[in-house]
């Protein structure tokens, strides 16, 4: 018996050390009790049970319970007569699955929880036969359940579920349809990650958690609409969903995490709403065809690492990724890392006096920028801030600028004047780093008096 408690402590997690064979023989049932949450598999957690005929599960909806081949040792899993219909099942949970299977398949009224790789056996992940799965009412736990059932393609979750857990659809490569019950409060981790041929999918009024990742890489994805009740949007939450052109965010939500939408290649205009007060680093990373992005936001301060958006606290800020013009209500003061990294499609840029610095990477490889005017407020630009723009052909330095970073021009293989507003003394006295050839090389107009 795992108890609930243990010198006083909650008991949450149970894995098995360095198990003596003669010790795991003896055992003929197993209890774990409601408070743990995960049962972690070291070597396979039933291995050399095979005496083991009787298991007890939590009664946890966010249990992550292994089943399927993890069991293959055990005594009830070897006996014929606990299958039914190609479904193994031990106390209310469904542990496995077998060729047996139909191909629409009910899950039996009464289940508590499905366990984790149930159905996600190997022959189903080369080329099972399973194409449906209905969960009827009552079922609390889905964590890591259908993972890798290639096959699967159409899911039928009920009302009465409110969490579906990390990892439960991932690598489910066929899965075209889900249908999410109106109780659903969280969507996991990586709950879809991978899911190749999910088209699209709307997110209830019901939900108020996106998990990290987990819509990641689901490449047939083509619009997503996410209701007014979810207020986080997991980091890499929809990461690589490279057919991805529609997006539309509740009111709810407050943040968006980090690479939330990262190459999302397909993507072409989104609207954040007044709700968001986070945007999380590279959030828009290398949307190649995203060309406005409109912010309503009283209080967002951070931008950085491939958003077209940078530090802000204007209320209403539009950054469209071909001319990009930067609020000039003195509320940007900096152009941070990564800004406009890899916007090919951008091709000029007005930076407002407001801006003192210009930080590492802020327009690397911007290949479709061909000239750019730094004002006098700028004090330094960072390290390879222009690196690799390759149609860059001019550049207006203000006499402002002391500090230009390591390769900041590297790369400009186009650049061929350089218009500065000082004095080539006050030239001279700027610091510039290394692997700046092409700065070096191109022709120093000074006391340049010009817009």
């Amino acid at each position: 018996m795992i108890p609930s408690t243990y010198n006083g402590l909650r008991v949450r997690v149970v894995e098995w050390y360095n198990w003596e064979p003669e010790n795991s023989t003896r055992i003929v049932s197993l209890y774990i009790s409601d408070s743990v949450q995960y049962v972690v598999v070291t070597h396979s957690l039933y291995s050399g049970y095979e005496n083991l005929m009787e298991i007890r599960l939590p009664r946890n909806p966010n249990a992550m319970i292994y089943g399927s081949l993890a069991l293959s040792s055990c005594a009830f899993y070897n006996d014929s007569n606990n299958w039914d219909n190609g479904a193994l099942y031990m106390d209310d949970w469904l542990l496995a699955t077998n060729d047996d299977l139909p191909e629409e398949y009910t899950v039996k009224q009464g289940t508590y929880g499905i366990a984790y790789g149930a159905l996600s056996r190997l022959d189903v992940i080369y080329g099972g036969h399973v194409k449906k799965v209905t969960v009827p009412d009552g079922v609390q736990a889905l964590v890591g359940s259908f993972e890798g059932c290639a096959s699967l393609e159409e899911v039928v979750l009920p009302d009465s579920l409110s969490s579906i857990g990390d990892f439960a659809f991932s690598d489910c490569s066929s899965l075209t349809s889900v249908t999410i019950g109106d109780g659903v409060t969280t969507v996991g981790d990586y709950m879809f990650f991978d899911c190749g041929s999910l088209t699209s999918i709307t997110i209830g009024d019901g939900v108020t958690f996106i998990g990290n990742s987990a819509f990641h890489s689901c490449s047939s994805l083509t619009s997503v609409t996410i209701g007014d009740g979810v207020t986080i949007i997991g980091d890499f939450a929809f990461s690589d969903c490279s057919s991805l052109t529609s997006v539309t965010i509740g009111d709810g939500v407050t943040i968006i995490g980090k690479a939330a939408f990262s190459y999302c290649i397909s993507l072409e205009s989104i609207t954040i709403p007044d709700s968001v007060t986070s945007i999380g680093e590279g959030a828009f990373y290398m949307c190649e065809s995203l060309t406005s992005i409109t912010v309503n936001v009283g209080n967002l301060v951070y931008h950085s690492e491939g958003n077209c958006l940078i530090e802000t606290k204007s209320k209403t800020l539009i950054v469209g990724c071909g001319t990009s013009v930067i609020p000039a209500d003195g509320s940007v003061t900096s152009i941070g890392d990564y800004a406009f990294c890899n916007f090919d499609s951008l091709t000029s840029v007005t930076i407002p006096d407001s801006v003192t610095s210009i930080d590492d990477y802020a327009f690397y490889h911007c290949d479709g920028l061909t000239s750019v005017t730094i004002p006098d407020s700028v004090t330094t630009i960072g390290d390879r801030a222009f690196y690799y723009c390759g149609s860059l052909k001019s550049v207006t330095i203000g006499e402002g600028v002391n500090s230009i970073g390591e390769g900041a021009f590297a790369g400009c293989e186009s650049l061929e004047t350089v218009y500065y507003r000082g004095s080539e003394e006050e030239w001279n006295e700027i610091e510039i780093r290394e692997w700046d050839d092409e700065l070096k090389d191109a022709e120093i107009v000074f006391n340049y008096k010009g817009e």
